[in-house]
C-alpha cells in the first residue's frame, strides 16, 4: 500500500482513538476571575470581548486588527468571516492563539518583559494572530463547507490537524509579524541563532531530527523551524502568495494522502524535506559569509561546571564575591535550579570548587540582582484559582540565612534593578489597563515608594541605576530606545505623589516626547537590547546591533558605544563585577558560563552612536527580502501596508454590555453519531457504546471558556438513550452535571436471607435506567519557586434509579452515593529527558457513603500517597506509593466500590480492609534519534519495572495480592504524523491463588 495512504489512515485512526486529539479541538485554557464584568465592541470583521476596565485598550486592539487585516491576509488569499476576540488582561503570561471549535482568538494583553523584542505587543499580536485566522479559514472552504453543515466547526479542526503542520502555521505567523513591521522575530538574532551555530559548526541532522526534536540535543521550536522553511520557499519562488496557494491546494486535493509533498513540489518546485535542505544550504552560505567577515572572536575563560552530555543552559550570572557566582540553570536532565559555581568562600564554606545546586528555582524568574546580602528577582506566580490570572512577585534570597522572602504579592512587577546604595529597587510594572510604570521600592521590605509612567505611553522593559538617575529601555511605535529619569529632579518638583497613576495604553509616539521628566538617551531603533546593567558611569547590555548577540558598554555623557565581546555565535546575560565580564557563551550543547578579563581586540562591524542614534546597524537579509516582496505585492494591489500609526482620535467603537448569562451556550460542533468527549479522554467507560455509537451529538462552549455543554442521543440494541452534561467553571468551585437516560433497563436488588445465608437477587424491571451525577471541586494552584503545588477538595453526588430493598423501611430505595476527597500534591517539574519528577509527593484522602443506604450499604474511607525520589543515575527516578482503605460495614450487607487501585494486572477484589505498596523505577533510554524512513522516528525507550504488594481482608484474614513486572514504552513519531506517540506493553506476573501472566497494551497520543 502507498506510504501516504498508510500515513493518512493511521492519522485518522490515532485522531479518533486519542483523547488528546479530541482535547485539541475543544480547547480550554482556564478562566478569568468570576468578579469580572464584560463588555464588547464590534468592527466589520472582529468582535472584541473584554473586561470593562480595559475599554481604551480594547478599542486599540480592535482598531489594530481591523486596520491591518487586509495586509495580513493578502499573502494567503482568503477573506475570513467575522471572529470573536477575547482579551485577557489579568495574567502576566504573554500569549495569543486562534482555535476553532469554537472559533475564536484569545489574546493575553500583558506584554513580555523578559527576552522580548523591539515591537509593541498589541501590534505583534494583531499581525501574528490575524495570520492564523486566515490560515485556518482555508479549511472552511471547498469540501469543508458542506462538512461544516454536517459536523460544525470541529471539521475545520480535523482539516488543520491532518494537513498543514503546526510549524507551517507558526512559521507563517512569524513571517507576517516580520514582513509587515520593522521588527518581529525575523529581525531578532536570538530567534535563529541556534540554527546559525549548528549550520556553521557542520552539525548534520536530517528532517526528522530537526522537525521532531530530541530528549538529548536542543532543537529550535516550531516557530523557528517553520520560519526557516517558509522563508526558503519565499526566496526560491519569489511568490508572496505561496502560503495561500499551498493551503488552497491542500483543501482542493483533500482526498490525496500525499498532498503535502505534491502541493509543495507543484508550487515551490521542492518537496517539504527538499525545502528544509535548500534552506540549510541558503542560510549556511549567508551566515558563513557573515561569520568570516567578523574578525577575531572572543576566547573567554569557561567557568568550571558540571559537564553534561545533554543540553543545558546557564543564565543570569551573579557574582557574590571573587570566588563564587550564582546562576539560574536549566537542562534536559534537570529542571530549573539556582546553582553556585566556584569555591563558595564566604558563602558556602563547606563547598569545594565546582558546582553545587542551592535550591529549586522558577523557570519564569527574571535576571538576578543583588542588594547587600540579598539576591532579588521577580517570577510569575499563578492565581490560586483562576487560570487566566497571575502575578509577577518580587522575591529575595538571603545568602546567609538561605531563606526566601516574598516582597510583593498581587503585583505585576518585572526585572528589578538595584540602586547604587542598595536601599532601593526599581521594577517595571504592567497595569491591567495597559501602559507601564517605573516603580521605586524599598529593597528590604518591597514597600512601594512611588511610580512614574513610561515616556510616550510606551512599554518599559528594564532599568539600571547610575547614581540617582534611572535608565530604562522603552518600546514605542518607533522601536526600542533608552531613556533616563533624574530622580532628584523628579522628587524636587513634587511629582512623587503620582504613585500608582495609570499611564493608559501604549501609543506610537516616539522619542520626540519630552516632558521634563524622561530624557531620550538612545533614540528608538529595531534591534534588541536586553540584560541592562550598570557599573560606574557606564551602562552595559546585550544586543544584536551587529547581527549577533554581543555585549556592549555605553558611556552616556560621551555617547561612546563599545563592543565588549565578539562572539562566534552569541553572548548572553552579561554582568560586570570583580574586573570581569561574566556572561554565557552559546555552544551546541547549551549556554556555557564564561568570563573575560578585558575587552578583546576585534575587527568586526563598527557600531557607533551619533546624536543619540545608533549608526551602522546590521540589516537582516531574509527579513528585508520578505518586506520587499510584501511591499511590491501590496503596492501593486493597492493594499495599504503602513497602517501602524496612532489610532485616529475620531475612531470610537460603540460599547455594549456582554452578559455572561445570555452567552452561556454557543453550539459549535455536532455529528450524526454519539460520542462522549469526557469518556474518550479518560477512556473510563465500561462499554464502548458509551464512547461512540449510532445517534447524534451537539457540543457547546461559551466564548469565555467557562461553560461546556453536551447534548447526545444514542441508539444501541433497541435502546434510545439521551445524554446531557454541563460543566461550569466560572464560579470559584467548578460544577459538573452529567445524566444519562435509557441506556438500558434498571434493576431492583434484594438481599435474600433464606437458609441463613445472604444472596443478592436482582430483578430486571423493563423500565429505563436513569442516572445523574453532580460534582463540585476547587482546583487550587499553589505553585511557586520552582515547585508545582496544588490542593483539590472535591465532592461528588451520584443518583440512579437502580433500587435496593430495605427491610427497615419495607420498600425499595433508589441508589445514592456521595464521594468526597482532598488531595495535596507538591513536586518538581519533570526534566525533559526524565520520566518521573526528581522530587515530589502527594497525599490524598477519599471517602464515600450512601445517604439513603439503610442496612444495605456501609461507608468507605481511603488514604493514598506517593513519593518521587532520585534514581541511581541522573535521569532515572523512583516512585514509592502506599494505599490503605477500610470499609465500615457493621450491620450492612454490601461494600462500597474501591477508592484505590488494585495491583497491576488484577481485577477488583473486595474486603473490609485493603492495603497496597508499590515501587516503580523509571529508566529512560535515549535511542539516538533514529529515523526509519517514512515509517517511524524513534526518540526514547521507557523501561519502568514495578512491584505491587497488596492484601485484602475478608472473613477475618488477609488474602495477599502481589504482582511484579514492567512497562515498556516507545516514544516515537509514526509515519511523519506531527504528534508524539508513546506505545508499548505492560507485563505483570500475578500471584494470588496461583501464578499467572497479564499482558496489556499501553498507548498515548499528544497533539501539539
Amino acid at each position: 500500500m502507498n506510504k501516504y495512504i498508510v500515513r493518512f489512515f493511521l492519522f485518522l485512526v490515532l485522531f479518533v482513538i486519542s483523547g488528546h486529539a479530541i482535547h485539541a479541538q475543544f480547547y480550554l485554557t482556564g478562566e478569568s476571575p468570576a468578579r469580572v464584568k464584560w463588555d464588547q465592541i464590534s468592527g466589520k470583521n472582529y468582535t472584541v470581548i473584554y473586561p470593562r476596565e480595559i475599554d481604551s485598550l480594547a478599542q486599540r486592539y480592535l482598531w489594530l486588527l481591523e486596520a491591518n487585516r487586509a495586509s495580513v491576509l493578502a499573502g494567503i488569499q482568503v477573506n475570513p468571516k467575522s471572529i470573536p476576540v477575547i482579551l485577557h488582561p489579568y495574567t502576566t503570561v504573554s500569549n495569543g492563539f486562534v482555535v476553532w471549535a469554537p472559533k475564536r482568538m484569545e489574546l493575553y494583553t500583558r506584554p513580555p518583559a523578559n527576552r522580548g523584542y523591539s515591537q509593541n505587543w498589541e501590534k505583534q499580536l494583531a499581525l501574528h494572530e490575524s495570520r492564523h485566522v486566515g490560515q485556518i479559514s482555508h479549511f472552511t472552504k471547498g469540501i469543508y463547507k458542506p462538512l461544516g453543515w454536517l459536523l460544525g466547526q470541529q471539521i475545520t479542526g480535523v482539516g488543520v490537524g491532518v494537513y498543514p503542520s503546526t510549524w507551517f502555521m507558526e512559521g507563517g505567523g512569524v513571517v507576517a509579524e516580520t514582513e509587515l513591521s520593522n521588527s518581529g522575530r525575523g529581525r531578532d538574532a536570538s530567534f535563529m541563532e541556534y540554527y546559525r551555530a549548528s549550520f556553521l559548526s557542520g552539525e548534520y541532522r536530517n528532517w526528522d531530527q530537526w522537525r521532531y526534536g530530541s530528549f538529548k540535543n536542543y532543537t529550535p521550536d516550531i516557530y523557528a523551524f517553520g520560519y526557516l522553511i517558509n522563508t526558503t520557499a519565499r526566496k526560491e519562488t519569489g511568490d508572496y502568495t505561496y502560503a495561500g496557494k499551498l493551503l488552497d491546494y491542500y483543501v482542493r486535493r483533500f482526498y490525496n494522502p500525499g498532498v503535502l509533498n505534491e502541493a509543495n513540489k507543484k508550487i515551490t518546485g521542492f518537496k517539504q524535506k527538499e525545502l528544509l535542505y535548500k534552506g540549510i544550504e541558503n542560510y549556511t552560505a549567508m551566515w558563513r559569509k557573515d561569520f568570516e567577515s567578523r574578525g577575531v572572536f572572543t576566547q573567554p575563560t569557561l567557568l568550571k561546571h558540571k559537564e553534561s552530555r545533554y543540553y543545558v543552559e546557564y543564565r543570569s550570572p551573579l557574582p557574590v564575591n571573587a570566588d563564587t557566582t550564582l546562576y539560574i540553570k536549566y537542562g534536559y536532565e534537570n529542571p530549573t535550579a539556582l546553582v553556585m559555581l566556584g569555591s563558595g568562600a564566604g558563602f558556602l564554606k563547606d563547598h569545594k570548587s565546582g558546582e553545587k545546586t542551592i535550591r529549586a528555582f522558577s523557570a519564569s524568574a527574571s535576571n538576578l540582582k543583588i542588594a547587600g546580602r540579598n539576591v532579588i528577582w521577580t517570577e510569575t506566580v499563578m492565581d490560586p484559582r483562576w487560570g487566566k490570572a497571575s502575578f509577577n512577585r518580587l522575591f529575595s534570597y538571603n545568602l546567609d540565612t538561605r531563606r526566601i522572602k516574598r516582597l510583593s504579592k498581587k503585583t505585576a512587577y518585572n526585572n528589578p534593578a538595584v540602586s547604587v546604595t542598595g536601599d532601593s529597587v526599581s521594577v517595571v510594572e504592567y497595569p491591567v489597563t495597559g501602559g507601564s510604570n517605573l516603580v521605586i521600592l524599598c529593597s528590604a521590605t518591597g514597600k512601594k515608594l512611588f511610580s512614574v509612567p513610561a515616556p510616550a505611553n510606551g512599554q518599559l522593559t528594564e532599568s539600571a541605576w547610575i547614581g540617582n538617575t534611572v535608565y530604562a529601555l522603552v518600546i514605542t511605535g518607533k522601536g526600542l530606545g533608552l531613556f533616563s529619569l533624574d530622580l532628584n529632579q523628579w522628587c524636587r518638583t513634587g511629582n512623587g505623589d503620582a504613585a500608582g497613576r495609570d499611564s493608559g495604553v501604549a501609543s506610537d509616539a516616539g522619542s520626540d516626547f519630552m516632558d521634563g521628566r524622561w530624557k531620550c538617551v538612545l533614540k528608538e531603533q529595531n534591534k534588541s537590547i536586553r540584560a541592562l546593567g550598570s557599573i560606574g558611569d557606564h551602562l552595559y547590555f546585550e544586543s544584536d546591533m551587529d547581527g549577533v548577540n554581543n555585549v556592549y558598554a555605553f558611556q552616556v555623557e560621551s555617547e561612546k558605544l563599545s563592543r565588549l565581546t565578539n562572539a562566534g555565535f552569541a553572548a548572553h546575560y552579561p554582568y560586570i563585577a570583580n574586573d570581569k565580564l561574566y556572561y554565557t557563551n552559546l555552544q551546541l550543547n547549551g549556554l556555557v558560563p564564561a568570563y573575560t578579563d578585558k575587552k578583546p581586540k576585534t575587527s568586526g562591524r563598527d557600531i557607533s552612536v551619533k546624536n543619540g542614534a545608533v549608526q551602522n546597524e546590521y540589516v537582516f537579509p531574509v527579513a528585508e527580502m520578505l518586506s520587499r516582496q510584501a511591499d511590491a505585492y501590496l503596492t501593486a494591489n493597492n493594499i495599504p501596508r503602513d497602517t501602524l500609526e496612532n489610532m485616529p482620535p475620531e475612531v470610537k467603537y460603540n460599547t455594549k454590555r456582554y452578559r455572561k448569562g445570555s452567552h452561556l451556550f454557543r453550539f459549535h460542533s455536532w455529528a450524526p453519531v454519539y460520542y462522549n468527549v469526557d469518556k474518550i479522554m479518560s477512556m473510563s467507560a465500561d462499554h464502548f457504546y458509551e464512547l461512540v455509537s449510532l445517534g447524534a451529538t451537539a457540543y457547546s462552549q461559551n466564548s469565555l471558556g467557562t461553560a461546556v455543554t453536551m447534548l447526545g442521543y444514542s441508539y444501541r440494541k433497541g435502546y434510545h438513550a439521551a445524554h446531557v452534561s454541563f460543566e461550569y467553571s466560572g464560579w470559584y468551585p467548578v460544577f459538573k452535571i452529567m445524566t444519562d437516560y435509557n441506556t438500558e433497563d434498571h434493576y431492583k436488588y434484594k438481599i435474600d436471607k433464606a437458609g441463613g445465608s445472604a444472596t443478592l437477587v436482582q430483578q430486571l424491571t423493563g423500565d429505563p435506567l436513569f442516572n445523574l451525577s453532580i460534582q463540585a471541586y476547587v482546583p487550587i494552584n499553589l505553585s511557586s519557586r520552582g515547585w508545582q503545588r496544588g490542593l483539590v477538595p472535591q465532592v461528588l453526588w451520584e443518583y440512579e434509579n437502580n433500587a435496593f430493598y430495605s427491610y427497615n423501611t419495607d420498600h425499595y430505595i433508589n441508589r445514592q452515593q456521595i464521594t468526597y476527597g482532598l488531595q495535596y500534591y507538591q513536586m518538581r517539574p519533570v526534566a525533559a529527558a526524565a520520566i518521573f519528577p526528581k522530587w515530589g509527593f502527594n497525599f490524598t484522602v477519599k471517602g464515600a457513603f450512601s445517604p439513603n443506604g439503610e442496612e444495605n450499604f456501609g461507608s468507605v474511607l481511603a488514604g493514598y500517597s506517593y513519593f518521587y525520589l532520585p534514581g541511581f543515575l541522573r535521569k532515572q527516578g523512583i516512585r514509592l506509593s502506599a494505599s490503605y482503605q477500610r470499609q465500615f460495614v457493621e450491620n450492612k450487607w454490601m461494600l462500597q466500590s474501591n477508592l484505590v487501585g488494585m495491583p497491576r494486572g488484577y481485577d477488583d477484589y473486595y474486603g473490609k480492609e485493603y492495603y497496597k505498596f508499590s515501587v516503580d523505577y523509571a529508566i529512560p533510554v535515549h535511542l539516538r534519534d533514529v529515523s526509519l524512513g517514512w515509517f517511524a522516528y524513534l526518540k526514547r525507550l521507557q523501561i519502568i519495572p514495578f512491584v505491587d504488594i497488596a492484601g485484602v481482608k475478608s472473613a477475618g484474614a488477609f488474602t495477599h495480592l502481589n504482582s511484579y513486572g514492567g512497562d515498556l514504552l516507545l516514544d516515537a513519531f509514526i509515519c511523519h504524523i506531527g504528534a508524539p506517540v508513546s506505545f508499548g506493553m505492560r507485563y505483570a506476573r500475578i500471584n494470588d491463588f496461583g501464578k499467572r501472566n497479564y499482558v496489556g497494551f499501553l498507548f498515548n497520543l499528544s497533539l501539539f
